[in-house]
């Protein structure tokens, strides 16, 4: 049984899909942690030493931020910019695309309100 970040890995998963379903590590990444511990991108978690899985775990855990932390980080950057006063920010608080998409025939789920729940 293999665990990465304190969650069950199936053996028979690629490496790469594993690593690029952490919060925190995108495709670029997962790649380059491969080539970090010698393992190639299409072999899977059985095929992996147990040194290799402590290696990996461990560079994971010293260079990136993942799971909670990220999102963490993304929340307090949005409210930093709604601080600040930032047309993002005011996009935010608005409910509406922020990164400059139309909104007069798209994005109608973004300008919905959000659901109060009682």
């Amino acid at each position: 049984m293999a665990y990465l970040l304190y969650k069950y890995v199936a053996p028979q998963d690629l490496v790469l899909r594993v690593l690029r379903g952490i919060p925190g590590v995108g495709t670029h990444q997962a790649r380059q942690l491969c080539d970090e511990i010698g393992v190639s991108v299409g072999s899977r978690v059985i095929d992996v030493s147990l040194e290799d899985w402590d290696r990996l775990q461990s560079l994971i855990t010293s260079y990136y931020h993942t799971g909670n932390e990220v999102s963490r980080r993304r929340m307090s950057d949005i409210r930093r910019h709604i601080r600040m006063g930032t047309y993002r920010g005011f996009r935010h608080v608005s409910h509406l695309p922020v990164r400059g998409q139309r909104t007069h025939t798209n994005g109608r789920s973004r300008r919905r309100s959000p659901r109060v729940s009682m």
